[in-house]
């Protein structure tokens, strides 16, 4: 029996330390909540909020994961898709916060669904202090943060707080080195499927081979996206421009994609299109904007400088824009983003479509369409911009709800990988009157309230039960070690 009771003390105190709660051996002890208890129980109130922060971060940050694995294939050298693993880190930290998942408005509701639900051992704890002091500093902190969280939407600014009649146009789709997740970015078979999704403009880079020939590339190695390592494998550290395009034509540019999956989600691919894509070169700059003519596709480049010892170093800019003028195609399906020699290009190819990279532009013109990433839009006032003709595209964009808010802000455009995905998107995924989110906000508030006001009158309620029962407890058992001794 001794054994026993020695064993519940143990496991009680490990519960004890785990979940501060407070554990009786028998009736007669009266054992207070200490300060490591507490300490221990703002940690565990602590967590749950970050595990809330990490779960909404973490969802955001998914749209440019694909991103973070290029980077570490860059300095690593060797490829391997980080979404599963980043996935399965943030659901283990943040499973039990998971009925929060919301973005923007909604977020306010989950928050207010965790603080309530918090209240019942929050309210638990209260009753079991007997220190003063402790007891209304956990009062304090608790009513404190619910207070915050009741009046959080008073900060909120959201685009989709609006009426469904004031919803902007649906922006425009570029391809992103065309549709990357339907074919091996930057190939002519990439540029067709861009076309397919309903893109109007496919986006990629452009470098100059060693011979002067501009062709499409993203990386400064050729280890990504080619099999440059069987080919070349002395060379595999060279950069791209190092190349003649005699070289680079003996490269297959498609192989790769269907080895390693860029993509996390992503379809496999049927029978012909795989086909099509492991036979996939890198294309020439000439090439893409000729078959981009016939598609009706207009095509914006980033250019990127080849190395100082290259032939081409000073001159890359004027050897792509005699290519630009020479494939014959209109100069207005052009979208000239490099800031390089702007001034020249636009001397040499007045019709070409100037975009800038920044909000600046230049002391002579005011930038008429803007290229920027999608985390600048708290910084836009696109009405502005749109009443002296700007237009503005925003990359890269590949979730929905990414999509949909942009969409209510009344972005003109977005470079994508998921092309095919937003085609689909006839309507954002949310949109909420502001007098609907106003009553949606104050019912979930009372009801939030009356909800915390019920728990604590409850668990007071529960305490005078225990410490009756306790009272009881003791004096039977009095009365039993009493007879026992008579």
């Amino acid at each position: 029996m001794a054994e026993s009771r020695g064993c519940c003390s143990v496991w009680a105190r490990c519960l004890h330390c785990l979940y501060s709660c407070h554990w009786r051996k028998c009736p007669k002890d009266k054992i207070q909540t200490n300060k490591c208890e507490c300490i221990w129980f703002g940690l565990l109130f602590l967590t749950f909020l970050l595990s809330l922060g990490w779960l909404y971060i973490g969802l955001i940050l998914l749209n440019d994961l694909h991103n973070f694995n290029e980077f570490l294939f860059q300095h690593w050298g060797h490829w391997m898709d980080w979404s599963p693993a980043f996935l399965l880190v943030i659901s283990l930290l943040v499973t039990y916060a998971s009925v929060l998942l919301a973005t923007a408005p909604f977020l306010h509701i989950g928050a207010v669904a965790g603080i309530t639900l918090l209240a019942w051992p929050v309210a638990d704890t209260f009753y079991r202090i007997h220190q003063r002091g402790p007891k209304f500093l956990l009062l304090l902190l608790f009513f404190g943060v619910s207070l915050a969280i009741y009046l959080v939407p008073l900060c909120i600014s959201s685009a989709c707080i609006m009426e469904p009649k004031d919803l902007p146009p649906k922006p425009e789709l570029m391809g992103h080195r065309g549709a990357p997740m339907l074919a091996p970015e930057n190939t002519l078979m990439s540029l067709r499927k861009t076309a397919e999704c309903g893109a109007v403009v496919f986006e990629t880079d452009v470098m100059i081979s060693s011979d002067g020939i501009p062709f499409l590339m993203h990386d400064e190695r050729l280890t990504r996206t080619t099999d440059v390592v069987s080919v070349f494998p002395d060379r595999v550290n060279n950069h791209s421009s190092d190349f003649s395009w005699a070289e680079l034509k003996r490269l297959n540019a498609g192989s790769w994609f269907l080895q390693r999956q860029p993509f996390w989600g992503a379809k496999p691919l049927s029978g012909p299109d795989q086909k099509e894509a492991e036979n996939q070169t890198v294309p020439t700059l000439d090439e893409l904007l000729k078959e981009a003519a016939v598609l009706n596709l207009s095509i914006m480049f980033d250019l990127r400088r080849p190395p100082r010892n290259h032939t081409y170093h000073d001159v890359f800019v004027n050897q792509t824009l005699e290519t630009v003028l020479n494939s014959g195609v209109p100069q207005a399906m052009v979208l000239w983003l490099p800031d390089e020699d702007r001034a020249h290009v636009q001397q040499q190819a007045p019709q070409m479509r100037q975009i800038y990279g920044h909000l600046g532009g230049n002391s002579t013109e005011r930038p008429q369409f803007l290229n920027l990433p999608y985390q600048d839009l708290p910084l836009l006032d696109i009405k502005a911009l749109h009443q002296d003709n700007v237009s503005v595209n925003l990359f890269v964009v590949n979730k929905p709800w990414l999509f949909s808010l942009l969409w209510c802000a009344g972005v003109d455009s977005v470079t994508t990988n998921d092309c095919q995905l937003l085609q689909q998107m006839h309507y954002p995924i949310w949109l909420i009157p502001p007098q609907t989110y106003l009553m949606v906000w104050i019912v979930t508030n009372c009801v939030s309230i009356l909800l915390l006001l019920w728990t604590f009158l409850l668990q007071r309620r529960c305490a005078k039960e225990r410490e009756r029962t306790g009272l009881e407890t003791a004096v039977l058992l009095t009365r039993i070690n009493n007879f026992i001794m008579e």
